[in-house]
């Protein structure tokens, strides 16, 4: 009876060690493959959105913007939501992790641009709604101005251009102006009114008015003198 209890013993001692031993060894596997995919997931994260992108001269040509035409660079595509800030002095895309942590609506509709080397009065850079393809954040492009969505937010307005590049390849819209774009694409006016209206939440704007091309133009005239001036 006495052999017999310490052989129970001895063979409970010697699961107990085999048992340890592999869950010794599954644990450091499983905490290894964690990490594996936790270092992964986030190199992936920092690789795809760099905390700065710089644009070099060679990325645009300001001397060729045209009456028609303007220098954009684009901080966030369409379908994405924006997380870059855009410093006009340094002509460096800044990644601000607070503009997507706190975002809580629909994906950006267009691609958001701003305009290279011009700042609004509020000294901040003037942004631009691009329709076309998804384009990748950092490219820099030239686009043609259609129109401009005016909003305020009670204390002050504030006007949003929106544009199509010069380039036919992506371009997925054609209006030649303002009109067209007001009377053919309305579906798309509505949807970007709407849109832009909401994202900080419902109510944070109210629609003021559609302004035409030559409207838009006259900001980014403005806005490049601003600029040359700080």
């Amino acid at each position: 009876m006495i052999f017999t209890i310490v052989d129970n013993i001895d063979c409970l001692k010697s699961m107990t060690k085999v048992i340890f031993k592999r869950t010794w060894k599954y644990g450091l596997i499983i905490f290894c493959l964690s990490a594996g995919c936790f270092y992964g997931c986030f190199s992936n994260i920092a690789e795809k959105f760099p905390k700065e992108i710089k644009l070099q001269r060679s990325d645009f040509d300001i001397e060729s913007n045209t009456s028609v035409s303007v220098w954009c660079v684009i901080s966030a595509s369409a379908g994405d939501l924006p997380r870059y800030t855009y410093l006009t002095k340094t002509r460096t895309l800044s990644l601000d992790s607070s503009l997507s942590s706190s975002w809580d609506f629909l994906p950006l509709p267009a691609n958001q641009s701003f305009i290279i080397d011009a700042i609004g009065r509020n000294k901040l850079p003037i942004e631009m709604m691009v329709i076309a393809e998804r384009i990748s954040i950092g490219e820099t492009l030239q686009v043609k101005p259609i129109g401009a969505l005016e909003v305020s937010n009670g204390r002050e307005k504030k006007a949003v251009l929106v544009g199509i590049p010069t380039d036919r390849k992506i371009q997925i819209i054609e209006p030649s102006e303002f009109s067209d774009f007001m009377i053919d694409y309305d579906p798309i006016k509505y949807l970007l009114q709407s849109w832009y209206i909401n994202h900080k939440g419902v109510g944070t704007f109210d629609v003021v008015q559609w302004q035409n091309e030559q409207f838009a133009y006259s900001i980014i005239s403005e806005g490049t003198k601003f600029f040359e001036e700080q």
